[in-house]
């Protein structure tokens, strides 16, 4: 739940605007000190502050001074002043909104939950910014944002700004299928118009680029008629069957120090093998007539 404090020493001055917040299902705690509520900050920090201070002897630009050294959570400050170097000061000390008062509490109470939408918004696009400027590293594949290069197996491949933009629009969640729309908008300006055709021939040339560092890379795979996914883990275990899985069993408790550890998952089937088993079969057959 969203919580919202009240600097606020005017005896029921705010007391319908935090009503209002409070249906709104927003946790509304009222400080009348604001010392008290400063002490209270330090142990949690409230998720947007409202300061109301006319007649206490710390001033709300102060307070805002304060909580601006250790948060950047939103601040508004109340004021019945028509003062324009107090707002100024106000808003250049930190304060993201200053609203004279008096006001209608709906209205207030609006211009907070904007607030509170329009910091969230910024938080996420920064969260995502940071995140897309991270290092990848996916398999062999290694992408860092910040120097647009690529390796594979530490082999460097070359890719345009275009071919980089879509590899790392796969690499950022491998094993989920990319439509090619969603390729296009990572990849190019939604002013420029490009068909599906163009994204395939783009998927090849990145592929046929890191096919130069190892001919055996199959990490991109095309979901007809879906899209593409990036794969860093392309072998396909083959199950035994289970007469040969018995047979390649070790018992690790007679077993020497030079035996091999034990089967942890299917293992290819070699051709030798069936034809050692069908012998064995074949002769076991004659030798019980």
């Amino acid at each position: 739940m969203i919580r919202i404090a009240f600097i606020d020493n005017q005896r029921d001055g705010l007391a319908q605007v935090r009503s209002i917040l409070s249906e709104d299902n927003f946790s509304v705690d009222v400080y009348k000190d604001p010392q008290f509520a400063m002490d209270s900050f330090q142990r949690r920090m409230p998720d947007l502050v409202v300061i109301n201070l006319p007649t206490s002897k710390i001033d709300g630009v102060s307070l805002i001074e304060q909580i601006r050294t250790s948060s950047i959570i939103p601040l508004v400050l109340l004021s019945t002043a028509r003062d324009e170097i107090e707002e100024i000061m106000g808003l250049r000390y930190g304060a993201d909104d200053y609203i004279h008062l008096p006001i209608s509490p709906r209205v207030l109470a609006e211009r907070i939950k904007a607030l509170l939408r329009r910091h969230s918004s910024l938080l996420a696009h920064s969260k995502t910014s940071t995140e897309a400027e991270k290092t990848l590293v996916c398999g062999d594949l290694t992408l860092d944002p910040s120097t647009h290069t690529v390796c594979w197996k530490a082999r460097q491949v070359n890719l345009t700004s275009t071919e980089f933009r879509m590899l790392h629009a796969l690499v950022r969640r491998p094993g989920m299928v990319k439509t090619r729309d969603q390729l296009l908008t990572a990849s190019y300006p939604a002013d420029i118009y490009v068909d599906d055709r163009t994204i395939d021939s783009h998927i090849k040339r990145v592929r046929n680029k890191l096919r130069v560092a190892d001919p055996d890379f199959t990490s991109i795979e095309t979901l007809y008629g879906v899209g593409y996914r990036f794969n860093p883990s392309t072998d396909r275990p083959i199950a035994i069957p289970a007469f040969a899985a018995n047979k390649l069993s070790v018992n690790h408790d007679a077993a020497g120090p030079n035996t091999f550890p034990p089967l942890s998952r299917a293992l290819p089937w070699p051709k030798e093998l069936g034809v050692v088993a069908l012998r064995s079969r074949t002769e076991g057959a004659r030798a019980s007539k």
